[in-house]
């Protein structure tokens, strides 16, 4: 159970980070066109 509760903690802080990722893409991008 233990191991299942992990698993979706790494999951969970993996997709978070990849969504401040790529907000802060969109933020550099959006920066650069103007």
């Amino acid at each position: 159970m233990n191991i299942i509760y992990n698993l979706a903690d790494l999951v969970n802080k993996t997709a978070f980070g990849m969504m401040v990722w790529y907000a802060a893409t969109m933020d550099t991008k959006a920066a650069g066109a103007e």
